[in-house]
């Protein structure tokens, strides 16, 4: 939670972080979510791809991000066809979230328009 208000409050109020950032973040990351601060960059940049780590305009929510880190600490297991619903409920409850954020900032960016 520190890591990722260090790198969001400022300047998009703990909502999201910019995709170019995230190599800065994971190597800020204590683990278990993160990785071990001894990871060499090329297994780091590995690791980052293999998470599916959505991005939406070269940002990166915070759900989403939670979600694919947790799953990669502690997720790493076969899936039964119950399981695999319960998992794409989940992602679509976390798209959904990531659009009501989208439409928040929206509509606080057209407030400042007008102020």
């Amino acid at each position: 939670m520190n890591v990722w208000i260090e790198f969001t409050s400022v300047q998009y109020r703990c909502v999201k972080i910019r995709e170019k950032r995230l190599y800065e973040f994971f190597k800020r990351l204590p683990p278990p979510i993160g990785l071990p601060s001894d990871t060499p960059d090329s297994e780091m940049k590995k690791t980052m791809i293999k998470m599916g780590i959505r991005c939406d305009d070269g940002f990166i929510y915070f759900n989403e991000l939670l979600y694919r880190c947790m799953r990669r600490a502690y997720g790493n297991f076969k899936l039964n066809k119950r399981m695999q619903i319960i998992e794409l409920k989940t992602q679509y409850k976390i798209m959904s979230k990531t659009l009501v954020a989208q439409n928040l900032q929206n509509k606080l960016k057209d407030q400042n328009l007008f102020f």
